[in-house]
């Protein structure tokens, strides 16, 4: 039920920034590349989650049910991506979990 009730709260607050055409304000140092509002939306769904890990079968149901299109490639990609950045830690094979990082990104 817990899972439920933070998958509509994300559906909710990634509604209203579609509404709004907001992308959040990321504080990351000068030179690093910043992240999209899908991404960013994903991760803060990691961080939601925390501290259950998340497979990218979960990822992927996110992104459907919220109508973001991506491929299981494109996820595994930007994991690996996350995961050099610090955002999120691979627990084992399909399995990450958020790191303090990417909370402090997503407040």
């Amino acid at each position: 039920m817990k899972v439920s009730g933070e998958l509509r709260e994300l559906r909710r607050r990634l509604l209203e920034a579609e509404q709004e055409e907001l992308q959040l304000v990321l504080p990351l140092s000068k030179g690093v590349r910043g992240i999209s509002a899908k991404w960013a939306a994903i991760l803060e769904f990691m961080v939601l989650r925390n501290p259950n890990p998340v497979s990218i079968d979960e990822i992927l149901k996110f992104a459907s049910d919220n109508q973001l299109v991506i491929t299981r490639s494109a996820v595994r990609a930007q994991l690996h991506n996350f995961s050099r950045r610090g955002f999120v830690e691979r627990v084992s094979d399909g399995l990450y979990i958020s790191t303090e990082t990417a909370k402090l990104i997503c407040d």
